[in-house]
């Protein structure tokens, strides 16, 4: 959409708007990798170097940037695992989703139905800080720079369109997988956050702002840290399982629309693209080894991802305005044309707050530390 919409107009967003896509969903492979080993150093292994960057880092050898320690092996393994996994086609993608999907359920349970039903739940954990005279806004700024930040993971319902030429039946199942993976997602962000911000303070998940669900389940079920581990492990490997189908997905795309190398347009004998899965695989492998820091990936990845989505909506409109005539077999009305143009200005403005400010999120202050 950003591609056809935006290059009557300026031709270079198209390349902008789908490179920014394409390394947001990629370099979940890195970011989710790292913390699947920082989870499985801290529990099981603690005794194991951790890595990192920064003079005090210690690790089993050093890239430079980097010290290596357990969890970038344990990321790097993750990496190729998933891509072993997806270059053998759609089918065994599908069912590690649907096993590591059936797991992420029991955690999803936990946190947004029990903690009502033990007691854990305490009202009095829920702060408010908006329209607070002593923060930028009114509080409001930090509102907007999170909402900036967590737009990289809500807005990951997208990928059901990039998988639109492979539902048996395109036009029907595009729209229903988009609209129950909507709603299901939906339901979770609102009350997934209301259950766990009940059972610990905010300041608990401040201190330990990737795996406070760990406490959490402990809290609510008396132990089982183990498990909870595990079933977190699952859930970061559903969502790598699933970045590697929609990035490859999105760099076979760009490689079609001649805005990258046209060898990448290419599927194996699998029917999938594997020379765009392998080259994610090595962009990933590397950005574990030579940038190591899960926070800098991800902030830097997101602006490119929102950005991505300010373009495809405005691309929306302005195809809408250009084309109305175009064939389409998804149709919306017209009432979408001033939701996108919302939209596409909220997304703006969460770009604008989330770049000029970044200091206002626990990611960024990591970043700009490191």
């Amino acid at each position: 959409y950003a591609h056809q919409g935006w290059r009557k107009y300026f031709a270079p967003i198209g390349p902008i708007a789908t490179f920014g896509y394409w390394f947001a969903w990629s370099s979940v492979l890195a970011l989710f990798g790292i913390v699947i080993g920082g989870l499985i150093q801290a529990e099981w292994f603690p005794g194991e170097p951790a890595g990192g960057t920064g003079a005090d880092a210690t690790g089993y050898f050093s890239t430079g940037p980097v010290e290596i320690g357990l969890p970038h092996l344990i990321a790097a393994g993750a990496i190729i695992l998933v891509w072993i996994v997806n270059i053998f086609g759609i089918r065994p993608a599908v069912w590690l989703g649907y096993i590591t999907g059936a797991m992420l359920m029991i955690p999803l349970a936990v946190f947004i139905f029990l903690p009502y039903l033990t007691g854990n739940w305490d009202g009095d954990n829920l702060t408010w800080t908006l329209n607070d005279p002593g923060q930028p806004w009114g509080g409001w700024k930090t509102a907007l720079v999170w909402l900036f930040v967590m737009g990289w993971s809500a807005y990951g319902v997208e990928a059901c369109a990039t998988f639109a030429p492979e539902y048996k039946d395109t036009a029907r199942d595009t729209s229903l997988a988009l609209r129950t993976s909507a709603l299901f997602s939906l339901f979770v962000y609102a009350f997934l956050p209301l259950g766990i911000s009940g059972v610990l303070t905010q300041q608990e998940i401040a201190d330990n702002p990737v795996a406070f669900y760990v406490p959490a389940f402990h809290e609510i079920l008396g132990g089982g840290s183990d498990i909870m581990v595990v079933l977190l492990i699952a859930s970061l490997l559903l969502s790598m399982n699933t970045a590697t189908a929609d990035g490859s997905r999105a760099l076979y795309g760009i490689a079609r629309d001649d805005m990258t190398v046209k060898q990448l347009f290419h599927l194996n004998r699998f029917h999938v693209p594997g020379r765009a899965m392998t080259v994610d695989m090595i962009v990933n492998i590397l950005l574990v080894f030579f940038v190591g820091n899960t926070l800098a990936i991800l902030y830097t990845g997101n602006v490119g991802y929102i950005l991505a989505h300010f373009f495809a909506l405005t691309g929306f409109v302005l195809l809408r305005k250009d084309r109305p005539g175009w064939p389409r077999p998804i149709r919306v009305s017209s009432v979408f044309v001033p939701i996108a143009i919302v939209l596409a200005a909220l997304n703006a403005l969460f770009i604008y707050v989330g770049v000029t400010d970044p200091g206002l999120t626990y990611a960024a202050e990591t970043k700009h530390v490191l």
